[in-house]
Order: structure tokens, then sequence, then C-alpha cells
């Protein structure tokens, strides 16, 4: 009888110590991953997936983490907030996007490089500040190879709307003139209206459709970023669909992708958003190893059109986990 109660006390004994030693390696696990330094990635919107793509790219092969902080609407002042309170966990690094020209964020910016945290731009540019170097797209150029895709499917004949999302951001406006520079050689290629929607969904289902009523003259559309090229095609088809409209998107979304495979739009021009993600990582890393770096770092930018779809799918990830700001 004592024997059997003994064996009982160990049985338990045994339970409770596979217990203790399962709750210790949930909280504290043997492979848990130290990194070399720690980002983060504040986005204007957490639309750009492939941004964070290059990202996680770049942290899996540098030995990074990097914590992807993202909004779902545009709100500049959201963005700076985010930023300063990123500032007081002390990461080794912030990389974020100059949506707008801001004394708000150029005072983020160097609230961070005083605190020697370094700050690398992507996406759009905001110069003359410390920031540490800016990746991404030369958006003037950019802006010419749309106006090129403009004049080839229209046959320099066209009277066009452009909608960006506000004139104050350096990198719509010169898209926008890059864009005007390339068709003011051809006499009867003209901009009718430009029309600012503030990347907003419900701003652009409202005045879009007032625009291209008021202006039954417009022809072709030059939708100069994201939110406007995910959103004018299922416009389009649905509001006007007997209405012959060329038009030529910007960025590699999943819906704009669409629209260009089904033929709603001649073409889009991309970026090459992985790439700039993943510079974003190296270029912290050798900041931080004092390595020098160039100030302004362009990535590739491409013409997408129905013969070359197939190569933007592959870019596509919905499946990053980001912190709502």
């Amino acid at each position: 009888m004592k024997t059997l109660r003994v064996i009982k006390l160990l049985i338990s004994f045994c339970i409770i110590l596979l217990i203790f030693i399962y709750c210790l390696n949930l909280y504290h696990p043997s492979n848990s991953f130290t990194p070399d330094h720690r980002f983060t990635f504040v986005s204007p919107l957490t639309l750009w997936s492939n941004i964070a793509t290059g990202i996680a790219e770049g942290d899996e092969d540098f030995h990074t983490q990097t914590k992807l902080m993202g909004s779902e609407t545009l709100d500049m002042n959201k963005q700076i907030e985010t930023i300063n309170n990123v500032i007081l966990t002390k990461p080794d690094g912030i990389i974020t996007a100059a949506s707008e020209e801001s004394k708000d964020l150029r005072e983020a910016i160097q609230s961070a490089v005083s605190q020697d945290i370094p700050v690398v731009l992507v996406d759009s540019d905001l110069p003359n500040t410390n920031r540490s170097c800016y990746i991404g797209t030369d958006n003037y150029s950019a802006g010419e190879m749309a106006g090129a895709d403009m004049y080839s499917a229209t046959g320099e004949k066209a009277n066009i709307g452009i909608v960006v999302s506000d004139l104050d951001y350096p990198n719509q406006l010169e898209r926008v003139e890059g864009f005007i520079q390339q068709i003011s050689q051809y006499d009867n290629m003209k901009v009718i209206t430009i029309l600012e929607c503030h990347s907003q969904r419900l701003e652009l289902l409202e005045k879009v459709p007032e625009m291209l009523e008021d202006n039954p003259q417009i022809d072709a559309l030059f939708l100069a970023e994201a939110i406007a090229s995910v959103v004018i095609g299922d416009v389009v088809q649905t509001s006007f669909p007997s209405r012959d409209l060329t038009i030529v998107a910007f960025d590699s979304t999943e819906e704009t992708i669409d629209f260009v495979e089904s033929g709603t739009y001649y073409s889009t021009i991309t970026q090459d958003p992985v790439m700039q993600g993943y510079l974003a990582v190296q270029t912290l890393c050798q900041i931080i190893d004092g390595q020098p770096v160039n100030d302004v770092i362009h990535t590739p930018t491409y013409s997408i059109k129905s013969d070359n779809v197939e190569t933007q799918h592959a870019l596509i990830n919905e499946d990053i986990a980001w912190y709502l700001y």
C-alpha cells in the first residue's frame, strides 16, 4: 500500500515537472532569435506590403529584425506621431517615407538622428534634411515613362485628366512634371485638369465621376498614385462602361495588375518596392558599421502592359503582419 502511494507521488511529481518544463520552454524558447540590429518601418499605408516584403528578405539576409508599423489611411500627422513614439523605443534605425513636405516630419527626422538613430527614406524623399539616404524611384523619370505610354496608347492625340494624391507631395509633383514634360512635345496631347483626392477612396469615388461628367472631352486618365489606381478601374467599368478611356496607372497592387491584365488599363508604371525595402535594411546595416552610403539610391521603374503583366504577380504578398498605428 505504501509502495503504491510512493509510485503515485512519483507520477504526480513527474507530471508537474513536465508541465514546468513545457511552460519554461513556452516563455523562454531555446531557439529564440537575437537579431544583430532592430529597426522599425513606419509606413504611410499598410498597402505597401511589397516594401515590407523586401524588408523581411533583408532581415533574413542581414540577421536583423524590423517591426512593421502602418496605417490603413494616409495620415501624415499620425505617421509623425508614430515616428516620435518609435524614437523613444531606441531602435537601431528607422525606415519611413516623406509622403509630403512637412516641417514636423523634418523635426522628427532631426530628433531621431540627434539620438544616433539613422533614418532611411523610401518611395518619396525629403531633400535637405539630415536623413541618411533616400531609396526609391526617380519619380520625374517615372512620370516621363507614363507620358511615353500615353503617347503610344493614344497615337499623339488625347485630352487627359490627371488624378493625384496631393500636389504638395514631392513624389506626386515630380511624376506630374515628368508626365507633362513628356507629352508637351505633342500638340494634340493636352492636360484638361488635375484632380487631388488625397488617397481617400470615398473622395475618389465622388470626385472622379464628377470630373468625367464635367469634362466630356476627357478621353484619357493618368492615375499618378496607388489608391486611385486601385479604385478607378471599378468606377470606369461600373459608371462609364461605354466611354472609351485610355488609362495609364501607377504602382503594382494586385487590383491594378488585374486591371492591366483585363485591358481596363493600358499600362501601369511600377516601382521596385521589394528592392526598396531590401536596400533600406542593407543600407542601415552599412551605416551602423560605419560604411559610406550614397545620398540617393534610385531603384528601377518598369512599364507593365498586358504582354508582360505575368512578371508582376510574383511580387504580390498579402501575408505581411502589420502593427496598426
